[in-house]
């Protein structure tokens, strides 16, 4: 003879993580990926303008205080972030 069994919600095991609450692992490693790119390509491009003369950043339309970033800061103004 066998025993009727009955499982209230709570007691079924759940999942960790609500799949819609977190990202899966390739995502995360995707992201990751994306922003050490997007952080290469920064480098690139503020190495390439810290090389042009000054003359040639205000033609391309860079202002005093956005060569200064370039050059001292090293880094890219923000409005060409």
């Amino acid at each position: 003879m066998s025993t009727p069994m009955t499982y209230a919600v709570n007691t079924i095991p759940s999942t960790r993580r609500a799949p819609a609450q977190s990202k899966s692992w390739i995502q995360r490693a995707f992201d990751r990926l994306l922003s050490a790119r997007h952080a290469q390509a920064e480098r690139y491009l503020v190495d390439y303008l810290s090389a042009l003369s000054d003359e040639r950043l205000r033609e391309l339309g860079y202002g005093d205080e956005e060569i200064r970033q370039i050059r001292v800061e090293r880094r890219l103004p923000e409005s060409v972030n």
